[in-house]
């Protein structure tokens, strides 16, 4: 429904909103900051972690928990302009200024959100293909480089880029100011445009989960037919990340892909979602996948830990060398002992 409109003495067009509106929205704003500034906080220092420290650039799946932190470390600093930028508008008042819809997609959280939405929702899809590829091939997995993991990254952040062009493009041809100046998301698109973003958001992330469901089946298989003992740690942790990475993926289907769902095919409820529901589903899913994430990490990292030492009784030759860590022991009579040693370990765990 169109609000009303008036002239203003400066020549300029601006909505007629009702003052109750106008305090509903600065609150779903004030929480799209909190959900900026701690979508901030909690990604970027993942993200500065793996760029600086070069161990975790040689590991795949640092590489690419890296990659999905940093879109989603960009899209929260996206809530954070967005909030402030927002706010200022109001007080100024100039939110409700009609502007075009190129003058709107070129303020910087649009500019973010229209690149970085759709590549989070990619990302997530990226680790679900990186875990189907891990449990069907796991020997050939491990094999792989950290090159396997900046390809698929790759691709995922450049083919963002080609539907955003053209999302600028079209912009750029509309010349009719009908958008107000405090700038949703969907203000800065065309109605086409706008209809492939929320669909390949919707579709990216059901798909990411969706793919789940054979990872665990293969996964389980996996681990009960490979009974190879020198690959038993590697097995070990791919099951570890892999569920974690799982639970990660079945919050973002309660948290996002249900409370979008209401949003897109319920109107009945459009008003009440846009105040409370829409700020509020995105922040829960992600700061619940990013905590997620740091298990993750912690899981990956936990094969390595002081904890892998030999049993009581024998002396260690040789100490645990990372990826795998299997440390190599010796018994006082000078008999090597590797077999008592896994056995310890997968106590330990």
């Amino acid at each position: 429904m169109s609000l009303p409109l008036r002239n203003r003495t400066d020549g300029r067009v601006e909505q007629i909103v009702d003052p109750l509106v106008v305090d509903n929205m600065i609150i779903s704003w004030v929480l799209y900051g909190v959900e900026g500034c701690i979508l901030t906080a909690t990604n970027f220092p993942i993200v500065i972690a793996v760029l600086f420290y070069s161990k975790l650039r040689q590991q795949k799946e640092y590489v690419i928990i890296g990659a999905r932190a940093l879109a989603d470390g960009i899209a929260g600093f996206g809530f954070l302009l967005a909030a402030v930028g927002r706010i200022l508008a109001v007080q100024n008042g100039n939110g409700f200024v009609l502007i075009t819809r190129w003058q709107c997609l070129m303020t910087p959280w649009v500019i973010l959100w229209g690149w970085c939405q759709p590549l989070t929702a990619l990302m997530l899809t990226v680790v679900s293909l990186d875990r189907i590829i891990a449990v069907t091939f796991p020997l050939k997995y491990y094999g792989f480089t950290h090159r396997y993991a900046f390809t698929m990254v790759g691709c995922a952040y450049g083919y963002v880029f080609i539907p955003f062009i053209v999302m600028v493009y079209r912009s750029y041809q509309v010349t009719i100011p009908d958008v107000p100046a405090y700038c949703s998301s969907f203000h800065g698109m065309t109605a086409a445009d706008y209809a492939y973003f929320t669909n390949f958001v919707l579709a990216a992330t059901v798909v990411s989960v969706l793919l789940y469901i054979p990872v665990l089946l293969k996964l389980k298989y996996t681990l009960k037919n490979n009974t190879a003992i020198d690959s038993s740690i590697k097995f070990h942790r791919l099951k570890r990340a892999t569920i974690t990475l799982g639970i990660s993926s079945l919050f973002t289907f309660l948290f996002y892909i249900v409370p979008m769902a209401i949003i897109t095919f319920s109107r009945e409820i459009q008003i009440l979602t846009d105040i409370l529901i829409k700020p509020m589903k995105s922040s829960i899913m992600k700061i619940i996948a990013v905590l997620l994430v740091a298990v993750c990490i912690a899981s990956l990292d936990a094969a390595c830990s002081p904890k892998c030492k030999c049993p009581k009784g024998l002396i260690v030759i040789k100490p645990c060398e990372e990826p795998w860590c299997l440390p190599m022991c010796q018994s006082p009579d000078g008999k090597t002992d590797t077999g008592r040693s896994r056995r310890f370990i997968y106590n330990l765990l």
